[in-house]
C-alpha cells in the first residue's frame, strides 16, 4: 500500500539527517515527525508513541509551539486508536496551544479531531456536527488536507451508520477536490 507518508518518508529521513548534520535541531525534528507518520501507518504505534513522548520533553520541542503541536498531533493520531482518553488530552492541548498562538488551521484541526474522538466514544451527533464544522472551516482557510481528512472521516461514519448513499456523494466530492488540488 503506497501512501503519501510512504512516498515522502525517505525524503523526510534525508532531510532529518541533513538538518542534524548542519546543527538545525528544529528542522530536523520537523522532518523526524514527518518520517514517523509513515512508521505509524506501518504499525509501529507503540514505538512511535514512546519516541514522540520523549521528544515532547526535549527543550527544542517544549519551547516551540508549532513543533509541540506537530508532536502532539502525532500522539493524538496514535491515541485515537489505542487510548481515546489520552487522545482527547492530546488534542485539547493542541487546541490550547493553537489558540494561544492564534493558529486558526490547527485550532480547526484540533476541534475536528476532538469531534472524531466523540464519535469513537459513541457521541455520533457531536461527531457529525464537529466534522461538518471542521470541513467548512478548513475550506474557508484553504486547508485542503484538513478538508479531505475530515470529509473522508464523515463519509466513513455515514456509511457505517446506514447512510451509504450520502457517504458516496461526499466521497465523490472529496475525490474531485483531491484531483483538483493535486492530492
Amino acid at each position: 500500500r503506497v501512501t503519501v507518508w510512504n512516498r515522502t518518508a525517505s525524503r523526510c529521513a534525508e532531510a532529518e539527517a541533513a538538518f542534524r548534520k548542519s546543527g538545525d535541531t528544529r528542522h530536523a525534528l520537523y522532518a523526524k515527525f514527518g518520517r514517523l507518520h509513515r512508521d505509524v501507518e506501518s504499525g509501529a504505534d507503540r514505538a512511535v508513541h514512546d519516541e514522540v513522548s520523549r521528544d515532547l520533553v526535549n527543550p527544542a520541542v517544549a519551547a516551540d509551539p508549532l513543533l509541540k503541536i506537530r508532536a502532539l498531533s502525532l500522539l493524538g493520531n496514535i491515541d485515537l486508536n489505542i487510548d481515546t482518553r489520552a487522545g482527547i488530552e492530546d488534542w485539547q492541548e493542541v487546541l490550547a496551544i493553537a489558540t494561544s498562538i492564534s493558529d486558526a488551521k490547527w485550532q480547526n484541526r484540533a476541534r475536528g479531531e476532538l469531534g472524531l474522538l466523540a464519535g469513537v466514544n459513541g457521541d455520533l451527533a457531536s461527531a457529525a456536527l464537529a466534522l461538518q464544522q471542521a470541513i467548512g472551516k478548513a475550506e474557508s482557510l484553504g486547508d485542503v488536507a484538513g478538508q479531505l481528512h475530515f470529509t473522508i472521516w464523515l463519509a466513513n461514519g455515514m456509511a457505517h451508520n446506514g447512510r451509504p448513499d450520502a457517504a458516496l456523494r461526499l466521497l465523490d466530492r472529496v475525490i474531485a477536490l483531491a484531483e483538483k488540488s493535486g492530492h
